[in-house]
């Protein structure tokens, strides 16, 4: 402290504070001792913080003296993150020095470095040696949660063990909703609010391939299906559209353009008395991110470059744009990215018109077998037979057998469930083509929540005269065989 001209009367006073400083033992109300505490900072004292940032500043101070990392822009000899401390150096021999130097200042500060916590990792040198100043060389160290390996594609141990966390917490969202009263209400908040900011991390530095992200869309899928009681051919825009979720991409786009602004904000002064400096600061440096993206071919800038072209962001936008805005072009994008997968699929008739966006539908889907079969209907999900026309099978309706069975037909026109449609709305006449749109859109869209439990009456009733059409199947088959 007196180094860095702290006031003696405040150095005497926190001397005072840490003076005769000890621990209480207690083994039985006989049998207690008193341990002094001659190192470490004292529990509940809240100056710790500021103490111990004057000890980090003295040892980053210390570590200039060596050479680190450089290029035209930049030099950093050390990287310091709480008490995570990384050291960079161009050479072995500039490793020992800054490992020397670090243990010197350390001392001073009446600290010691625990070697065998510590770890090197060095890069493009093929005969490496297994220790610099009896610390070990390894192929991978973590970092801040990280892994990281000494290849050219140093996060590649990493993006497996976030796709093998992201499987992982997919399973327990599993148990989780089963237990639960409102399985899209928990299941959605458990999943974006638990799983996904431990599966993310570090996801801002990353570079991802379109395949990394599918293979963590999947298992997003694998949640929203079983959330949802979706069948496996389930289209997965649709589960989208009805949990509320954004996409897989988008999450880790916007992770990386914020990530960005934050670098670049960083540069800027945001007071009023240098407004005109810091325009020019901003666009100084804007300058020059623009100059390293075209004319640097790392994967991270290439990344970010193919992001704000989807996105149909600029540099300069990311810049000019508060967080908040740039969230929503975002959300902008990925919408319509939605809403053209929707329009592509044609067994979506309904659904492209009365699902214009992305919505969490929690008010109709509870965890009842009728919210399962609402989804079913509203994505056209059914197993109904006019799907056996993909295997040139019978698809007449099992309650009437006179049309094919398809959704309209089983919703709107079937006499067979005439007594529970009664209770849905009255039956409709025979109607034209495309004129079954709207009485199919007022029903499972419109007034949802008030149809869904009569639907799946129908759809009950559909199973039961299925089984028995079955078991009569069945007998004859065992008869004609005993014959």
């Amino acid at each position: 402290m007196m180094k860095y001209k702290v006031h003696p009367t405040i150095i005497n006073t926190i001397a005072n504070i840490y003076k005769e400083d000890n621990t209480l033992i207690k083994l039985t109300e006989d049998r207690q001792t008193e341990i002094p505490v001659t190192s470490g900072i004292r529990q509940g004292c809240t100056g710790s913080t500021t103490l111990f940032k004057l000890i980090t500043y003295a040892i980053m101070m210390k570590l200039e003296e060596g050479r680190g990392f450089n290029n035209t822009n930049i030099h950093i000899n050390s990287l310091f993150f709480a008490d995570d401390g990384l050291l960079l150096s161009h050479s072995i021999d500039e490793a020992q020095h800054s490992i020397r130097l670090l243990t010197e200042i350390s001392r001073e500060c009446g600290l010691e470095i625990n070697k065998n916590k510590s770890k090197i990792i060095i890069y493009n040198l093929e005969n490496s040696p297994q220790q610099i100043e009896n610390i070990q060389v390894c192929e991978e160290i973590k970092y801040l949660g990280l892994t990281l390996l000494n290849n050219r594609n140093i996060f590649t141990k990493q993006k497996k063990i976030m796709i093998e966390k992201a499987q992982k917490l997919a399973n327990l969202t599993y148990s989780i909703t089963a237990k639960s009263c409102h399985k899209i209400t928990v299941g959605k908040a458990y999943w974006k609010s638990v799983c996904l900011p431990s599966i993310l991390y570090g996801a801002n530095v990353i570079n991802f391939t379109e395949r990394d992200i599918q293979q963590l869309q999947i298992i997003e899928n694998s949640v929203y299906r079983h959330i949802l009681g979706a069948p496996r051919f389930a289209q997965t825009c649709t589960l989208r559209g009805e949990v509320g979720a954004s996409s897989m991409k988008k999450r880790i786009m916007e992770g990386k353009l914020l990530y960005l602004k934050s670098i670049i904000d960083a540069y800027t002064t945001t007071t009023q008395e240098n407004q005109t400096r810091e325009e020019d600061n901003r666009n100084n440096l804007l300058k020059e991110v623009y100059k390293m993206a075209k004319g640097n071919q790392q994967n991270w800038i290439k990344n970010i470059n193919k992001y704000l072209e989807c996105s149909k962001l600029t540099l300069r936008d990311i810049g000019k744009l508060k967080k908040e805005e740039i969230k929503e072009k975002l959300r902008s994008w990925d919408t319509e990215e939605w809403k053209q997968e929707v329009q592509s699929k044609r067994s979506l008739e309904l659904y492209k018109i009365y699902k214009p966006e992305i919505k969490c539908e929690e008010l109709i889907y509870d965890n009842t077998p009728s919210s399962v079969t609402l989804y079913r209907a509203r994505t056209n999900n059914l197993a109904l037979n006019d799907r056996k026309r993909f295997y040139n099978e019978d698809t007449t309706c099992i309650m009437c057998g006179a049309e094919e069975e398809n959704l309209q037909h089983f919703l709107l026109y079937c006499p067979g469930y005439q007594g529970v449609r009664r209770a849905v709305q009255a039956p409709p006449l025979p109607a034209a083509a495309g004129e079954h749109i709207a009485p199919l859109g007022c029903l499972l869209f419109t007034d949802a929540e008030k149809n869904k439990d009569n639907i799946h009456r129908m759809w009950l009733l559909r199973e039961k005269r299925r089984q028995q059409k079955e078991q009569q199947a069945t007998m004859i088959v065992t008869a004609v065989t005993e014959e």
